[in-house]
């Protein structure tokens, strides 16, 4: 629908053995050494090679550097932190070595990125270093391919380390043209690893200042018309052509040679035949303000090949390049006098990472180089550059192709379904209804315009408690019951499908047919439920009750019941209003009634309280209701006013001792019953009840032997 014909172009290669991916690792003792059988059998300089090395955690996961065929220090100082995968290959196999404990320390990793490589500056300063790494753990695969014959082979000769000026060689290659691809191989001669061959690198990572810095390694150049190689010429003899174990595989196959066999072979840029798939801009990496980058290339799959070349432009070494291919960071810097060089990098499906030599973190000592063949290397035409101009390619295919060719690719249409996005959203629990969640954004090849097309949607698997529903014509799931749209019930579904308690997530998902009535096809919306501060919940109209003159402190019948639906979350209770005379007190955590001023029926029957609970969310939320608390009634004793009363001597039976009554009172308004219950010897009173007035109560006192009430004599004249 968008384009009917393509043009592809398919690269043809033949790879005689491929490993697969397999774990490696330092500092395993001799397990850090293996050979792996590629069972070839032809000449070394007749096959293309490749170790690569992957690794398998920290900030560069995925991304993958290639093996180092030179090694330039060991462990002869605790903070000589050095990296890589050491490696050379013979006619029916290739070793890897990876950094062990020898002389002092397990310093050394398969992977090693950072310390005094790829500093970030501020200031002038490094403050951090781009994707420090350290790990003992790495992945490697191995390939050998029969490679394209070169069209420049000098065949092999001998060269010598510690030789002055004669460990410094020209090999003309006479192309006329920059090379596209130039490497040069050190062939042991003799000892455990005779016959096997080691590539060179475009940069020395040591000097000749110090006997601890046992390396080995050849370094060369290339430029339009020559290869320049460098062996070591260290005055203090410790610099070797080629070198193995010390440090590294466990001491296992240890060699170190000063003459070996070079062979240099060029091959002229066939970029027209099998152009790169990305090529990035020319850009300038220096170890003193930019040492790192990172370049994205976007090929969307692993490069088959990438090619990183320093440029140098000043000194002995301008218009010179640079191959970075097997450079990975060993000298770290520690010393400020040793000086060191280069640009390792790794890749993968999308990107390129470069780390240049740097100052380390904090130091303001200055021995790194982009690139650096001096003191100790070659004797001439020494290469001391700080900046260099950096080009980086990335082919799809290997270098080993043997032919690219074009082909054209006619699409034919087919009748196809309609496709509907499935997407991952994040919503929150509670949403009202009618809510939209996602939309479907359904596309019909056979249909561009979607006005026309007719599509259906139905939800037909999935959506638990019908949450959810999808508008049948345009495709927008919206909440059609809130009920279920809920994270707490949702979490606990997907507990029990687990059975996995610790589980703190909820999801929601619904499959949706889209149609176009005659094909049709499934999205799968997938929503993760958000958590969000529920109410608390508190019971319905809760009522309680309490005798009246219950003493302070007594509890006011049960807890009022209170509880959030959100995890962990603490409940608090208190009185908002209705506590008139501050009758009542409630726990805070406990939601329990108590009485702080004893209650009186009389005065008030009936409390409508209003409480609030509050839970400790973010937001905090509350929730408040009105209690009844209704007053038990009690029978109050009645009350009696004392008084004083008087009578007449000689007087008449029934006689009141005095003109007005006796009063007492009732809070219930009980009628009273009058009786005299303690009087004279010979019970000369008694009392009469008269007319209750509202809650007053009144008796009149009364004599019934009045004839012995003698005034004159004291014994008959007060009672």
């Amino acid at each position: 629908e968008t384009s009917q014909t393509f043009q592809v172009q398919v690269a043809g290669e033949r790879a005689l053995y491929d490993s697969g991916w397999v774990k490696f690792g330092s500092q395993a003792g001799q397990l850090s050494f293996t050979e792996i059988p590629h069972l070839v059998d032809q000449d070394p300089a007749s096959l293309r090679v490749t170790v690569q090395v992957r690794a398998v955690d920290g900030p560069n996961k995925g991304f993958i550097m290639h093996g180092t065929p030179g090694v330039f220090v060991h462990d002869a100082h605790y903070l000589f932190r050095y990296g890589g995968v050491h490696f050379g290959w013979g006619r029916e196999g290739v070793r890897l070595w990876a950094p062990t404990v020898h002389k002092r320390s397990g310093i050394g990793s398969a992977w090693n990125t950072g310390q005094g490589w790829g500093g970030i500056y501020e200031g002038g300063v490094v403050t951090r270093e781009a994707w420090e790494q350290r790990s003992h753990m790495v992945e490697v695969k191995v390939t050998a391919a029969p490679e394209i014959p070169p069209d420049f082979d000098s065949g092999w000769f001998t060269a010598y380390a510690h030789k002055d000026r004669g460990s410094y060689q020209v090999v003309w290659h006479n192309l006329g043209e920059l090379p596209g691809r130039v490497r040069v191989l050190a062939k042991f001669l003799d000892g455990w690893n005779a016959g096997f061959v080691f590539e060179a690198v475009g940069s020395a990572q040591v000097d000749n200042g110090n006997w601890e810095y046992r390396h080995g390694a050849v370094v060369y150049a290339y430029n339009d018309y020559m290869v320049r190689t460098h062996l070591p010429t260290t005055r203090v003899g410790v610099g070797y052509a080629l070198r193995t174990g010390d440090a590294w595989g466990g001491q296992a196959m240890p060699s170190e040679t000063l003459t070996v066999a070079l062979r240099v072979q060029a091959w002229r840029a066939d970029d027209d035949v099998n152009p790169p798939s990305y090529e990035h801009p020319p850009f300038d990496l220096h170890s003193h303000s930019l040492a790192h980058a990172e370049v994205r290339h976007d090929l969307g799959r692993l490069p088959g090949q990438v090619q990183v070349l320093a440029q140098v432009n000043t000194g002995a070494g301008q218009g010179f390049r640079f191959d970075m291919k097997g450079t990975t960071p060993q000298m770290c810097g520690y010393y400020s006098y040793v000086n060191y060089g280069g640009v390792a990098y790794a890749y993968n499906e999308t990107h390129t990472r470069m780390w240049a030599a740097s100052r380390r973190i904090g130091s303001s000592h200055s021995p790194q180089r982009v690139v650096w063949i001096n003191h100790g290397w070659g004797w001439d035409q020494r290469v001391d550059a700080v900046v260099a101009t950096m080009h980086m390619k990335a082919w799809a295919s290997q270098a080993s192709a043997v032919d690219v060719v074009t082909a054209n690719v006619e699409l034919l249409n087919i009748e196809e379904p309609p496709r509907a996005s499935g997407p991952f959203t994040v919503i929150d629990e509670n949403l009202p209804f009618g809510t939209v969640v996602a939309d479907l954004n359904a596309q019909d090849g056979d249909c561009p315009d979607l006005a026309t097309c007719g599509l259906s949607f139905t939800i037909i698997s999935g959506n638990v408690g019908n949450v959810l529903a999808v508008n049948a014509s345009t495709g927008e799931v919206y909440v059609a019951d809130p009920t279920f749209l809920n994270y707490e019930y949702l979490r606990e579904l997907y507990r029990n499908r687990t059975d996995d308690l610790s589980v703190s997530t909820a999801f929601l998902a619904a499959g949706v047919e889209v149609s176009d009535g005659r094909l049709s096809s499934l999205a799968l919306p997938y929503f993760q439920v958000r958590d969000i501060n529920d109410h608390p919940v508190l019971e319905d109209n809760p009522v309680r009750s309490i005798i009246e003159e219950a003493p302070v402190n007594t509890k006011v019948g049960t807890p009022i019941e209170g509880s959030d639906e959100d995890d962990g979350q603490l409940v608090l209770f208190s009185i908002v209003a209705g506590n008139d005379h501050n009758t009542f007190s409630i726990g805070a955590c406990s939601g329990q009634f108590r009485v702080r001023n004893p209650p009186d029926f009389e005065e008030q029957a009936e409390y409508n309280v209003t409480i609030m609970a509050l839970d400790d969310g973010y937001p905090p939320l509350n929730v408040t209701r009105v209690v009844r608390i209704n007053i038990i009634n009690k029978n109050d004793p009645p009350e009696l006013s004392p008084q004083d009363a008087y009578v007449y001597e000689n007087g008449i039976v029934g006689a009141p001792l005095a003109i007005w009554p006796l009063n007492g009172t009732d809070q219930d308004g009980d009628d009273l019953a009058w009786s005299v219950i303690i009087t004279d010897a010979v019970d000369q009173f008694d009392v009469q009840s008269l007319p209750t007035v509202g809650t007053r109560s009144t008796a009149q006192l009364v004599t019934t032997k009045p004839n012995l009430l003698d005034f004159e004599n004291p014994a008959l004249n007060s009672f």
